[in-house]
C-alpha cells in the first residue's frame, strides 16, 4: 500500500502503521496545517503525543526530534482505504443506498468503487 505515497508517508506509515500514520496525517489536514514540531522528548500535554500516542511519538522523536516536519495529506491513502471499506460492506451484503448515506456519496460512486474493485484496479 505504501508504493504511491511520498517518501515522507511512507516513513511515517512505516513506523507509525497505518492507522496512526492516517491520524496524524488528518489531524493536520483538518486543520489546513502541512508542518508539525517533533519535540527531542514528548510530553503527554504535546500535540502529537495526543494524536499518535506517547510511545509512536517516542519513536518519531528518535529520527525527528527538534525539528519542524513536512506532512503529507494523503488523500490517495485515505481514500484507498475508504473503498476497501465500502467493497466489504458491499461484498457482506449492505444495499448499496446504505453504503451511500454512510459515507455520504451518492449511490454512483459506490457503485464505481465497487467495479473498480471488480476490476481490479
Amino acid at each position: 500500500m505504501t508504493a504511491h505515497l511520498s517518501p515522507m508517508a511512507s516513513t511515517l506509515v512505516g513506523m507509525l502503521g497505518r492507522r496512526k500514520a492516517m491520524a496524524l496525517m488528518s489531524s493536520l489536514a483538518a486543520c489546513n496545517k502541512g508542518t508539525m514540531y517533533v519535540p527531542s522528548s514528548p510530553k503527554p500535554s504535546h500535540k502529537l503525543v495526543r494524536i499518535i500516542g506517547l510511545a509512536a511519538a517516542e519513536c518519531m522523536a528518535q529520527l525527528y526530534g527538534g525539528r519542524n516536519i513536512t506532512v503529507p495529506k494523503c488523500a490517495a491513502l485515505h481514500i484507498s482505504v475508504r473503498d476497501a471499506e465500502i467493497t466489504q460492506m458491499v461484498a457482506d451484503g449492505i444495499p448499496q443506498v446504505e453504503v451511500a448515506r454512510l459515507f455520504r456519496m451518492t449511490g454512483r460512486n459506490v457503485r464505481r468503487v465497487v467495479a473498480k474493485a471488480r476490476l481490479g484496479s
